[in-house]
């Protein structure tokens, strides 16, 4: 009967933070995933969520602690793994963004639309580490599922033009 009541209240602590994330109230949420989680310590969803809190008032390291907590807890799930990516590219960790987006690809189910946007997403860190061939190569995976992905024609195209300048010096 214990368990059953503490998995109403995460629930109704879920609801409750969930609003205050769309609301934008992060601080609230956080406070609200927190007590979810004194409750039930490996509740996927608070600790997927916290993060992400986390990460909008740029408390980086606590983001990250959580969204690796939420990746052991369930592998095969893309979100952890896309929020981390997302966050090493803020950052500046495009080496480790591209491999967060790899694990992604390789570990979980996701429809081709989804896939095709974390192809594009390698395929503009690969642009930005100025390694241009590797960037097409993603690209050219991502219209490959979504033929018509104009951020990723933009990134193939760039990255074409920035091949021609350096192969002309």
């Amino acid at each position: 009967m214990k368990k059953i009541f503490s998995s109403f209240k995460v629930k109704h602590l879920l609801r409750k933070a969930a609003a205050k994330f769309i609301e934008e109230k992060y601080p609230e949420a956080i406070n609200l995933y927190k007590e979810a989680l004194q409750l039930d310590p490996n509740n996927f969803e608070s600790r997927l969520w916290l993060g992400s809190a986390y990460i909008e008032t740029k408390q980086f390291s606590r983001a990250i602690q959580h969204l690796e907590k939420a990746n052991t807890l369930k592998p095969n799930r893309f979100e952890p793994y896309y929020q981390l990516g997302i966050l090493e590219e803020s950052l500046g960790k495009f080496g480790q963004a591209i491999n967060t987006f790899q694990k992604v690809i390789n570990r979980c189910k996701i429809g081709n639309d989804r896939k095709a946007e974390i192809y594009g997403n390698i395929a503009e860190l690969k642009l930005r580490s100025r390694l241009f061939e590797d960037a097409i190569e993603y690209g050219n995976q991502a219209l490959q599922l979504y033929p018509t992905y104009p951020k990723v024609e933009q990134i193939i195209l760039h990255a074409y033009t920035m091949i021609k300048e350096r192969d002309a010096n």
